[in-house]
């Protein structure tokens, strides 16, 4: 299993990214799809408003290759956690600087390549404090607009893109 983790994630971020397509994936009915990760001194907690797991993405989650992603589930399979699922990582002594770097530098602009997610937002609990919330608008496609705000800057800003999406 090690052996399997160390290929999969030899880049710390892509187990990152992985999570938040993760995210994408999910159905949200009229909520803001949203996925939050905070790092404590001792655990990642990561918090996702989606509908709620069903019985067979318990299932993948437990099972390496399987996937729910072709199948469709009728409402009776589903088994709700809240409205949010929220998964707690303890962290191994010396993963914690890694995971810090990994979201430290995480781009707002990656919020860009997905469709449903509306905001990510990362924060630390720990020295240093940091906290990062990025929040895409689709009101005016095919313009685009980023909000971030950020601790380690006085205001937030709001930037444009022009984003066309077409079928190759």
């Amino acid at each position: 299993m090690d052996l399997l983790i160390e290929s999969l994630y030899a880049e710390e971020h892509h187990f990152l990214l992985d999570l938040i397509q993760n995210c994408e994936d999910n159905d949200y009915d009229e909520r803001i799809p949203q996925v939050q990760f905070i790092l404590y001194p001792n655990r990642f907690v990561i918090l996702n408003n989606e509908n709620g797991f069903t019985k067979s993405n318990v299932e993948a989650l437990c099972a390496i290759g399987k996937s729910t992603k072709i199948l469709q589930e009728s409402p009776s399979d589903l088994t709700s956690i809240d409205d949010k699922t929220s998964i707690v990582l303890p962290l191994k002594p010396g993963k914690r600087e890694a995971l810090l770097k990994t979201l430290y530098n995480f781009s707002p602009e990656t919020i860009l390549f997905f469709k449903k997610l509306k905001q990510i937002s990362i924060s630390f609990v720990l020295e240093p404090y940091y906290f990062l919330t990025v929040k895409r608008n689709t009101e005016n496609l095919p313009i685009v607009s980023l909000a971030v705000e950020q601790s380690d800057h006085s205001k937030g800003s709001i930037t444009n893109y022009w984003v066309i999406r077409s079928a190759l």
